[in-house]
């Protein structure tokens, strides 16, 4: 999934339910998780914009025994 897409996600999850749409709705019609659309109800409105999914680029993580 893009990056640009979740965030268009979250923010569309955020109108609607400022329109009283139930979070069923929401996520039946974002395809989304009931979970998610709550998590992202909850967010604050800085927070949507960004985006740390996944794992940083760069240097790979080292094993120890």
């Amino acid at each position: 999934m893009k990056k640009t897409l979740i965030i268009e996600k979250r923010k569309k999850a955020k109108e609607l339910r400022k329109r009283g749409w139930s979070i069923r709705r929401v996520a039946s019609s974002l395809v989304a998780g009931k979970d998610s659309v709550s998590k992202w109800d909850k967010m604050p409105e800085d927070a949507i914009e960004k985006d740390e999914r996944g794992w940083k680029k760069g240097r790979l993580r080292v094993h120890d025994e």
